[in-house]
């Protein structure tokens, strides 16, 4: 005979029919069965018929961390070889062959982002990666888990490193690496992980090391001056930014001349403009000197001075353009 389960039950309901008892778990019918446990087993205990009930999410899947084996599985009643009843996990892998899935890494990035921008130093110095926290790791769901993972880089400390379990994580604190040498040199980190199915996937994460792109207004004449010791604005700029343009606002009081300076190895100026007031304002401007700088983190090297001929000319927002072809 059907057996016909009240039509809007609520969450732990249970319904009788025939002897047989189900529970409402917010999803299906879950039978509460009548399972002699024998003392116990997967820390369950009673005499010969205690009722066992088998409950579960309404989605029926459980996030499963255990010492062999991490994933999403089914939660199972099982009959177990002594007789006494535990909870199982029937995992996807258990049901589709690991070859079945793909593995892959979702994301890799160290201090939240997969690519980040510091100040060059000299190559005899070391950059603390502490300052970012960590690398972190993502993987897809339903896909193989991994069993390994490492990231190589140009670690003083040495390379590679492995990450412990989960394989998700793995702290930058007391991590450092000698600063890369080169125009705008960059230092790449590498994580390789390995699946379930033994197929070994990579992704990579990366600093660039810029130097200072200066601006600002002054009164003063200090071409001859290093540029450290006046009040200007800096900020991290590659080659590649100033060959394809960068934008500053800057407000020149009366008396006053806008100044900005950068790399030599850059090249020099190609033009610039106020795209505002869609203006040419590249005459404006001439390289006054050039001057050894030594920054910060004490790298030193040549910059470009620039300055403007034009006094007090209020806010002005300037688009300029180099040529790394023409040094000059």
């Amino acid at each position: 005979m059907a057996i016909t389960f009240p039509s809007t039950p609520r969450i732990n309901q249970t319904f009788t029919s025939s002897s047989r008892t189900w529970k409402w778990n917010g999803f299906a019918w879950d039978a509460v069965l009548d399972i002699p446990t024998g003392g116990g087993g997967a820390g369950l205990s009673g005499d010969p018929g205690t009722h066992v009930t088998h409950n579960i999410d309404a989605d029926h899947f459980y996030p499963v961390i255990s010492s062999d084996r991490n994933g999403t599985g089914r939660k199972v009643l099982v009959l177990q070889d002594d007789g006494t009843v535990g909870f199982e996990y029937i995992f996807f892998h258990d049901v589709f062959k690991p070859s079945e899935f793909t593995f892959t890494i979702g994301s890799f990035t160290l201090g939240g982002s997969t690519s980040k921008t510091a100040l060059i130093g000299p190559s005899s110095s070391n950059f603390n990666l502490g300052v970012y926290g960590s690398f972190a790791v993502t993987y897809p769901s339903l896909t193989v888990e991994p069993v390994s993972a490492q990231i190589s880089g140009n670690f003083v400390s040495g390379s590679p490193i492995s990450l412990a379990s989960p394989f998700t994580s793995l702290s930058t604190s007391g991590l450092s690496i000698p600063y890369p040498v080169g125009d705008d040199p960059t230092s790449t980190f590498t994580l390789t992980a390995v699946g379930e199915n033994e197929v070994s996937q990579t992704k990579t994460t990366n600093i660039v090391f810029p130097n200072n792109f200066y601006y600002g207004t002054s009164t003063l004449d200090f071409e001859d001056n290093d540029i450290l010791s006046q009040n200007l604005t800096a900020v991290l700029r590659t080659g590649t930014q100033l060959v394809n343009g960068y934008s500053f606002v800057v407000n020149s009081d009366l008396g006053e001349a806008v100044w900005f300076a950068y790399p030599y190895r850059h090249g020099k100026v190609k033009k610039i403009v106020d795209p505002d007031a869609n203006e040419d304002k590249t005459n404006r401007f001439a390289r006054v000197s050039v001057q050894s700088h030594i920054n910060p983190n004490n790298f030193e090297e040549s910059y470009n001075i620039y300055r403007s001929s034009q006094l007090g000319q209020g806010e002005e927002n300037l688009r300029i353009t180099v040529d790394p072809n023409d040094l000059g």
